[in-house]
């Protein structure tokens, strides 16, 4: 079976569903964190529920798959004769209500920073941007015991502390 954008947003409400149903989840400390692709569930979840989640982490993500391919090809495309995906992050995120943590590497050749830094100017209040010194799009958190890995989890602790006490 092909993976569509509706069923990836499905599964994840469903999973989301799942969590809320459980007795022992506090639907008041449930924060959602996405890397890569998985940020546009998160962000479309974000984006459909006023009160949920608590916090939105994301990490090295694109604001649409239209400008990853585009911006990858170096060209103008009909995105449609590559893919039916569209996972616009950036059409969505200046409407998400929740606290929000954007981190990107600086040096993330995948995924351009400027995606993260666009993302971000987008977005409401709360938000705070974490740009990981040297790091690649799957590099961000760095080796532990580097002085990236300690500034990243830093930075999650204090973001979390303040918003999901």
């Amino acid at each position: 079976m092909e993976a569509t954008e509706a069923g990836i947003y499905a599964d994840a409400e469903a999973a989301f569903d799942h969590l809320l149903s459980l007795p022992e989840v506090n639907p008041d400390k449930v924060v959602f964190y996405g890397y890569s692709l998985g940020g546009a569930p998160c962000v479309e979840l974000a984006h459909r529920y006023a009160n949920q989640p608590a916090a939105l982490i994301t990490e090295a993500i694109f604001r649409s798959v239209e400008d990853l391919l585009q911006d990858g090809a170096g060209a103008s495309l009909d995105v449609s004769m590559v893919s039916d995906l569209r996972f616009d992050n950036f059409a969505k995120i200046h409407e998400v209500g929740a606290p929000l943590l954007i981190i990107h590497g600086r040096d993330d050749d995948y995924v351009p920073v400027e995606y993260g830094i666009e993302l971000y100017a987008q977005a409401l209040e709360p938000k705070e941007l974490y740009l990981a010194p040297g790091a690649g799009h799957s590099t961000v958190p760095g080796e532990a015991g580097s002085p990236n890995r300690q500034t990243y989890l830093d930075t999650v602790a204090t973001f979390l502390d303040t918003y999901v006490p």
